[in-house]
Parts: C-alpha cells; sequence; structure tokens
C-alpha cells in the first residue's frame, strides 16, 4: 500500500491545524449566509442558458434510455440524477460563495467550474451504480446456477447406482442442451457425478449416463 501512514506520528499533528482552519473557514461561511438571510430572506442562485441546455440535455438523455429498447431496471432510479445534479451545482456555488450584489439583492450563480465538478461527482455515481448493479446481478444468477445444479444433481443421486440417462436430465428439467452441459460439466468438475456410456449391446449411439460419485 502506497502512501500509507502509521496512526502514531508527528506528522500527523499537521492534520489537525488544517482541520481547524476548515472549521473555521465554515463557521465564518455561515456567519456570513446567517447575515444576508436575516436582512433579506432566502438567496437566489442563477443558473445561467449555458449550464441550463446542460443539464436539460443530460435530463434528456436519461428519459431516452427508458424508452429504448436496452432500458433495464436501474434507469428507471437513475432518471432522477439531473436533479441531484442541479442541487450539487447549487452547492458548490453556496460553498465557492461569490456572492452577486444586484440592486442591493445578494445572490449567488452556477458557474461552469460549479457545473463541471458537480457533473463530475454525478458521472462517478452513475458508473458506482452500474458496477453495484452488475455485481448484483452476477450474485443472483450465480446464485441461481447453484440451485439448478443442487436440482439436477439430486435427480442424479436418485438413479443410484445406475444413474439417470441424458434422456431423463432432459424430460425432468426441460432445459436447454447448452445449459444442461454447462451444469453437468460443473458437477463432473466438482468430482460430484461421473459421465459414461450405457453399454446397451444395441447398434448407434449409446446413451450418455450420469452417475453420482457417492455410488461408484
Amino acid at each position: 500500500m502506497n502512501g500509507w501512514k502509521p496512526p502514531i506520528d508527528k506528522s500527523r499533528t499537521a492534520i489537525k491545524g488544517e482541520l481547524d482552519k476548515f472549521i473555521k473557514n465554515i463557521i465564518e461561511l455561515y456567519k456570513k449566509y446567517e447575515e444576508i438571510y436575516n436582512k433579506q430572506g432566502l438567496i437566489n442562485i442563477e443558473i445561467n442558458k449555458e449550464i441550463s441546455i446542460k443539464i436539460n440535455d443530460f435530463a434528456e438523455e436519461l428519459d431516452k434510455r427508458l424508452t429504448g429498447k436496452d432500458a433495464e431496471t436501474i434507469d428507471i432510479f437513475q432518471q432522477s440524477t439531473w436533479e441531484h445534479l442541479v442541487k450539487l451545482c447549487m452547492l458548490e456555488s453556496i460553498a465557492r460563495a461569490d456572492i452577486l450584489d444586484i440592486d442591493g439583492t445578494k445572490s449567488l450563480e452556477i458557474s461552469t467550474e460549479d457545473f463541471t465538478d458537480a457533473q463530475k461527482f454525478t458521472d462517478d455515481i452513475l458508473k458506482m451504480n452500474l458496477a453495484t448493479v452488475d455485481r448484483i446481478l452476477i450474485s443472483r444468477r450465480e446464485k441461481d446456477s447453484m440451485k439448478k445444479q443442487k436440482r439436477v444433481y439430486n435427480f442424479i443421486c436418485s438413479g443410484g447406482k445406475t444413474g439417470v440417462t441424458q434422456t431423463q436430465l432432459y424430460k425432468k428439467f426441460n432445459m436447454k442442451t447448452d445449459e444442461l452441459t454447462e451444469i453437468t460439466n460443473g458437477l463432473k468438475e466438482k468430482d460430484m457425478i461421473k459421465i459414461t456410456t450405457e453399454k446397451t449391446g444395441k447398434p448407434g449411439k449409446a446413451p450418455t449416463v450420469y452417475i453420482s460419485t457417492d455410488f461408484v
């Protein structure tokens, strides 16, 4: 791990000084806004035309995802992200505290820098949301696969020493060939079953048979 510092170290005393400075700045900012609020009430926060267009374009993009053929549940939750973007822009402007005085009325304006910083944050959140959903879906698929694997294995065990044929498996579970093959190969790799052929003495391809290793 790069840049790690031990919890007890003299160099860490500098952090306290930085935190004290940060807290003092917050207090001064609060006092400034409190004074303005006591004189005029709420403070207007203006959004210029250029930034309004960017936010509207972002909102339109999110709405279009809901109507596309590849729309997913995550798109429903992310549709309102443009609202959070606006609120973050406002917070960035408040924190910057570049207060304008228009005819005696104090106000704020969202700058391009405010928008850029807020947009970077929301972009990161969108990416993390997608990554989280992917992990959830993978986890669900793995659990579903394990359940199917267990059902197939239990059925093979029910065949005892003679096992069950591939045809019997198809009839029992009505699965696609690729899916069933993936499950049985997985069981074989775990050394839970043995895949062999049934000797019938009849012409033609011998039936594939699956036997639990408990009976081999």
